[in-house]
């Protein structure tokens, strides 16, 4: 329906520009998305179709528009989760990935949570060694009793 001659068993490969050819073939026999009954079937069953500018003939030229519509496309995310979820992480690494600067506030904000965090954990660490202290003191009584014990009742 897209009015593609196919005799026999010929299979076609579509490229992601929406050139398709011949397998094994590397001349371009069209493209598909220029074809007035795949923009109609799209239209009428509301399936994407890339706009024209997506795909032009020149390879110079899509490499150029690539770059474009890259720099005008909108990424927006909605990121859900509960609290230590990694939500906040995944908006920061898309901050960087697009090269969105941070805002002097978040940045502030940033240095916070990165502060509070090191000294949450640093507190954590040092009850722990007080915790490992506290038991290696009681098995080393422990021992000396038992020692001290023995020595007495061999005497």
């Amino acid at each position: 329906w897209a009015r593609v001659p196919c005799e026999g068993t010929t299979d076609f490969w579509v490229s992601q520009d929406g050139s398709y050819m011949e397998v094994g073939q590397k001349n371009v026999k069209g493209h598909i998305w220029e074809k007035s009954t795949v923009k109609l079937a799209s239209l009428i069953l509301s399936l994407p179709v890339p706009s024209s500018s997506l795909t032009p003939a020149d390879e110079g030229e899509n490499e150029i528009s690539k770059h474009n519509i890259q720099k005008k496309m909108l990424h927006k995310f909605l990121l859900v989760g509960s609290e230590n979820s990694g939500t906040c992480t995944i908006y920061k690494q898309a901050k960087l990935l697009y090269n969105a600067p941070f805002s002097v506030t978040e940045l502030q904000n940033i240095k916070l949570v990165i502060q509070s965090n090191l000294y949450r954990y640093l507190g954590i660490i040092l009850e722990a060694r007080e915790f490992f202290e506290e038991s290696l003191f009681e098995k080393s009584n422990e021992q000396l009793v038992e020692l001290t014990g023995i020595s007495a009742l061999s005497e």
